[in-house]
């Protein structure tokens, strides 16, 4: 069982219903589900089951299937990890030739970055930030254009594309 994830669910259920103005009946039945929601979010998934042959599966689909998935592999390593995200973003930033005062103040931007909010006994609860741009920032779409340039930028295997719309990409092979 993973203890954050259940310390999570639990506590994002508790600051998101108010269970004052409840009944006893409705306080149990909430209880209940919000056990077995943070329960479910919180155990390890092990329900393998080998795929079944389709009729259809030809070594044309498969060879398709492998393409994709080394494609999806590579934009994976693209990404990398949000350990060296100022130094990501400060060579993107520096490859598109933005003023290095701007490049100064947007790599501040994610440093030392907390999260703080409280927990339903009022109790302040500060957690640090390693990565990603706060959701509804208005430097968050340009900075994502700016990071995912690399990506667009970079050849894939002949019959593979990445389409990027908004926060999203999708990769066709």
């Amino acid at each position: 069982m993973d203890v954050d994830a259940f310390t999570t669910s639990i506590h994002c259920a508790l600051l998101i219903k108010d269970t004052v103005n409840m009944s006893l009946e409705e306080r149990l039945g909430w209880i209940s589900a919000t056990m077995e929601e943070a329960c479910d979010s919180s155990m390890p998934r092990s329900n393998f089951r080998p795929p079944k042959r389709m009729y259809w599966w030809s070594e044309d689909i498969a060879e398709q299937r492998r393409l994709l998935v080394r494609c999806k592999r590579r934009i994976s390593r693209l990404r990398g990890r949000t350990v060296d995200q100022q130094r990501r973003v400060g060579e993107a930033l520096e490859y598109h030739r933005v003023p290095s005062y701007l490049v100064a103040i947007i790599r501040d931007y994610f440093r030392d970055r907390r999260l703080i909010y409280y927990d339903q006994d009022v109790k302040r609860i500060e957690r640090t930030m390693s990565g990603g741009v706060p959701q509804g920032s208005v430097l968050g779409p340009l900075l994502w254009n700016i990071m995912y340039d690399v990506v667009l930028r970079t050849a894939f295997p002949s019959g593979c594309q990445v389409v990027c719309y908004a926060d999203d990409t999708l990769v066709i092979a």
